[in-house]
């Protein structure tokens, strides 16, 4: 169930009530820290005295989106949640924290006495150990100021319990309180910019179609065959965050001529960055490639290979001519990728299958190994290509809602994002789970 939508072109943050947040008693500077998916510094909005802050960097991110997205969380909760119940604050992508504790202190200080806090980032726990380091420093200073946000309230102390921060989403289960309701928010999340970049380029080959093509039939037909389709979030690999294979669910494959391309643009294919969207152009035209294999825990999986036919003429080579891939097997360029994935599909289904018939899902190291395997099999056919082990948003936020679902009160449940959008540059939207 939708409840609403909020965009730039329907309301701007400076119409929306200042009463839910006392933004005066809150002094920010700017400060720059080091990207997470390119590798250049970005500026941050930090809270003074305070480790805590986000990123203003992109479009959608700007501090009067996020202070109208705090405004619009508060907002929904406060006309609709009880404040004699335990609610949980669900952060997925919870970074740096500055939101979370602006939520969180303003929900304190108006009643809500039973709120907790479920903080969720892949950088809370896999990162390298310097960066883990800082990490930590910026969790430990989030606790302390929501403790005494805490203590002032209400003149007792936190319980450590109710402030919980895990790497992944399928966690949460574990440490949920039964019955309690809950607000789940994300701020930028990493797909949404990957979709952004996606659907503009994508827009502009539609566009130089339209206007070169005076047969609308014909120009319909080429908009339908464009190399790059406007992908559904499940199905992108791009923007999930690099992490070793013990702990990934997904494997984004790409050709490493490729690969050195955006590396040279700074791109960091390290763990915890986040994966960039690879678009490239191929004479007039644009074409992205997003390749690999996402496994989720009931055994399903989904296979993406798009660009593929784009990527085959920037080599130069024929869709009919033959090459020799794998074990000495002979097919023509144009059956390469599907023979990738008809040998992957294979392997999945055979292991999948010995996998004992009355578990219920599979484990983290099932997966795994399994993952292994499919790079194992696209070496194997395309020698030399990249793999990169990801912990996917998508299927994360997806068992992260199970759970919901599962474990949480009827009475209030809502899910709120602040994302990149291509028409409106960012757009605000409050979902029933």
């Amino acid at each position: 169930m939708k409840v609403s939508v909020l965009s730039q072109s329907e309301k701007t943050p400076s119409t929306i009530s200042s009463n839910l947040v006392k933004w005066r008693e809150y002094h920010f500077e700017d400060v720059t820290l080091q990207g997470s998916i390119i590798d250049e510094v970005v500026t941050n909005k930090q809270l003074k005295g305070t480790l805590l802050s986000c990123t203003i960097e992109t479009e959608a991110g700007k501090w009067q989106n996020r202070q109208a997205f705090i405004e619009k969380v508060l907002a929904n909760i406060f006309s609709r949640c009880p404040k004699d119940e335990p609610l949980v604050l669900i952060s997925l992508g919870s970074d740096r924290l500055l939101i979370e504790y602006i939520l969180g202190k303003s929900l304190l200080e108006n009643g809500f006495q039973q709120l907790s806090f479920i903080l969720i980032d892949p950088i809370y726990a896999l990162s390298d150990p310097s960066e883990l380091r800082i990490t930590l420093n910026v969790l430990a200073d989030f606790r302390k100021h929501i403790e005494q946000v805490y203590l002032a309230s209400y003149q007792e102390g936190l319980a450590k319990e109710r402030i919980r921060f895990l790497s992944r989403g399928q966690n949460v289960a574990k440490c949920f309180p039964q019955h309690a309701n809950v607000a789940l928010i994300e701020c930028l999340p990493s797909y949404a910019e990957c979709l952004k970049d996606i659907v503009k380029h994508w827009n502009k080959e539609k566009a130089n179609i339209v206007k070169y093509e005076p047969d609308q039939k014909k120009a319909a037909e080429l908009i339908a065959n464009l190399p790059y389709k406007v992908k559904k979030t499940e199905d992108l690999l791009a923007g999930g965050c690099i992490v070793s294979p013990k702990h990934a669910n997904a494997l984004a494959l790409m050709p490493r001529q490729y690969a050195e391309q955006l590396q040279k643009a700074g791109a960091k294919f390290k763990e915890t960055s986040s994966l960039p969207v690879a678009i490239f152009q191929f004479a007039a035209s644009y074409f992205y490639l997003d390749w690999g294999c996402k496994i989720e825990s009931d055994g399903s999986y989904h296979l993406s290979f798009n660009g593929e036919e784009s990527y085959f003429a920037s080599l130069g080579l024929s869709s009919d001519q033959e090459i020799k891939v794998g074990k000495d097997e002979v097919v023509r360029v144009k059956e390469w990728i599907p023979t990738i994935k008809k040998r992957i599909e294979e392997l999945l289904q055979r292991e999948i299958k010995q996998i004992e018939p009355n578990q219920a899902n599979l484990s983290q190291e099932q997966i795994s190994s399994l993952l292994i395997k499919v790079q194992e099999v696209a070496l194997l056919y395309m020698p030399g290509i990249q793999s990169y082990f990801t912990a996917d948003y998508a299927l994360d936020r997806k068992e992260l809602l199970t759970t919901i679902k599962s474990q949480a009160s009827q009475h209030y449940r809502r899910a709120f994002s602040l994302s990149a959008d291509t028409y409106t540059t960012y757009k605000i939207t409050i979902d029933g789970i």
